[in-house]
């Protein structure tokens, strides 16, 4: 007898009821016995990112004689097996509960590898934690950079149009409209920037799927956050430049130049 996961019973016996159903492990040819289900349980998830696999669940008793020549030597032995243990009671307190039933059967029984479901999820996510770590300090990074980019470029060029700046003072222009225009070429490099980082993005998808699951990584939304805060620190990058274009005295800039 045997119990299935449910992904294995809907593939081989759609829209049917799989109790009752007979099926052979291995070649057609192996000599090995016929089973018959008895039971159907909802598939597991080996990792988080990926679907549930088929699987066949015996009874331990019968598992050496259902493998034959198909079973790996530890499990000839009797030399493996796990155990999940699920209480109320903190995991410690039921490892050393564990611990002493096992000792009560077989004081020589070694039991190794005692963990807590969260430490195994987190053991599990600790390659995709450091990949989401390392991509997450990059992105702060480049981030650190686009802000400083955008703050020196719009500097310079600020800086270079500063007698511009003090004829368009003297010739009437509120410093309001000074600052809106400094603030524009910031603007429009963050405009710029979105274009390309947009596009650069749509082709990194691949990567980004291997980093998240039950995600969407086209979601329009996400872009358009994304897009919405390149256009705040780009703002942001112009602010000084633009307050320092805004507050130029005419007489000052033009008997410097």
């Amino acid at each position: 007898m045997a119990i299935v996961s449910r992904g294995l019973a809907e593939h081989y016996w759609p829209g049917q009821d799989p109790i009752g159903k007979r099926l052979h492990r291995g070649p057609k040819d192996a000599d090995l016995p016929w089973l018959t289900i008895v039971g159907e349980i909802d598939g597991v998830r080996q990792l988080p990112d990926e679907p549930a696999e088929f699987e066949i669940f015996l009874p331990s008793r019968q598992t050496k004689a259902d493998a034959g020549s198909f079973a790996p030597p530890t499990m000839l032995t009797g030399r493996y097996g796990s155990l999940v243990m699920r209480g109320d009671a903190p995991p410690n307190q039921l490892a050393a509960a564990l611990q002493a039933a096992a000792r009560s059967i077989d004081p020589q029984l070694p039991l190794t590898e005692i963990e807590s479901m969260d430490q195994v999820v987190s053991e599990g996510q600790a390659p995709r934690r450091f990949n989401a770590a390392l991509v997450t300090a990059f992105a702060g990074a480049a981030v650190l950079l686009a802000l400083i980019g955008i703050y020196g470029v719009v500097a310079f060029s600020t800086a270079t149009r500063t007698q511009e700046m003090a004829i368009r003072l003297a010739l009437g222009s509120d410093r309001s409209g000074i600052l809106r225009l400094v603030l524009l070429s910031g603007f429009r490099l963050g405009l710029a920037g979105c274009a390309v980082g947009l596009v650069a993005a749509y082709f990194a998808v691949r990567l980004l799927r291997t980093l998240v699951f039950q995600i969407d990584v086209l979601n329009p939304a996400m872009f358009a956050c994304a897009s919405l805060a390149i256009l705040l620190i780009a703002l942001l990058a112009a602010a000084v430049p633009a307050w320092r274009a805004a507050s130029v005295e005419p007489m000052q800039a033009l008997r410097a130049e």
